[in-house]
């Protein structure tokens, strides 16, 4: 779960600075409301429509951050993970992987990326 403050704060604040606008269930989107970060909150599939897996489908979301917790968690987390998957939505289930890619992110925004081929560095 993506309720630990800390966890989440080193997640959500490279994605602030790139940019990035956060939807969540509800237990996360009110540990962002007490970073201060803004969000919009979304139900749980279990809870109804529209929901976190709606979204995906509608390519509302472009990065999915899911921490189960407990196995009830996990078992709720394996339909939106295929639902990811399948429409090409990145996703992370660990906050060390969530991490990363936050970090990894916010870096390509702040700076220009110079792409060559690997042939152009053995070139003579």
């Amino acid at each position: 779960s993506l309720t630990d403050k800390a966890g989440l704060q080193s997640i959500v604040e490279p994605l602030v600075k790139a940019g990035f606008s956060f939807i969540a269930t509800s237990g996360t989107a009110q540990a962002l409301t007490d970073l201060g970060i803004a969000n919009r909150a979304i139900k749980k599939q279990k809870e109804g429509r529209p929901n976190a897996i709606d979204l995906v489908l509608n390519r509302e979301i472009d990065l999915v951050i899911n921490l189960p917790g407990d196995a009830r968690s996990r078992v709720d987390s394996l339909y939106i993970r295929r639902v990811a998957l399948d429409h090409g939505v990145p996703y992370f289930t660990t906050l060390p992987g969530a991490q990363a890619a936050a970090a990894a992110i916010a870096a390509l925004h702040e700076r220009e990326v110079n792409l060559k081929a690997i042939q152009d560095y053995h070139a003579k």
